[in-house]
């Protein structure tokens, strides 16, 4: 049993290095602009990540950017259509997506402070729990599939 438990430690470690990372999403405005930040569960920013808005109510063409070295990017408030609900849709590359629907709030409502988008994922909370529940979550699959293993080869 001792030994099934270390061959199931030495898998998670070896394999923890190729797990796929989460995606979060973060956005503000701050003095009537749109910040996005996107970052990996392990705290990486994703870096030259595509971003792509679009308004749910008016039928326009979405807008498309690419987040800087630091996982960021940003536009004026004022080149946004209208307020209202936005899907934003971001790829990092090898697989890893997620899409959000934002709602951006009336212009004069965001003027001089910051307002966080509640649909967005809170850094600190997404980087620490998701990476951990991750390892937990793999841990405790190659820890059942060791076990089922174990008691099918006694019969």
């Amino acid at each position: 049993m001792i030994r099934l438990l270390c061959i199931a430690v030495a898998l998670v470690v070896v394999a923890s290095p190729a797990a796929a990372h989460g995606l979060g999403v973060d956005a503000k405005i701050v003095d009537d602009r749109l910040y996005i930040e996107v970052f990996f569960d392990d705290d990486t920013p994703a870096d030259n990540a595509t971003l792509t808005l679009t308004c749910l109510a008016v039928d326009l063409a979405p807008l498309t950017a690419k987040t800087d070295d630091r996982g960021r990017w940003s536009i004026e408030l004022s080149a946004l259509p209208q307020a209202g609900r936005y899907r934003l849709f971001v790829d990092a590359g090898d697989g890893h997506a997620v899409t959000k629907v934002l709602t951006i709030p009336e212009r004069a409502a965001t003027v001089a402070t910051e307002v966080r988008l509640p649909e967005t994922d809170d850094r600190a909370g997404f980087t620490g729990t998701a990476r951990v529940a991750g390892l937990a979550g793999g841990f405790a699959l190659l820890l059942g599939g060791s076990l089922l293993w174990a008691r099918l080869r006694r019969r």
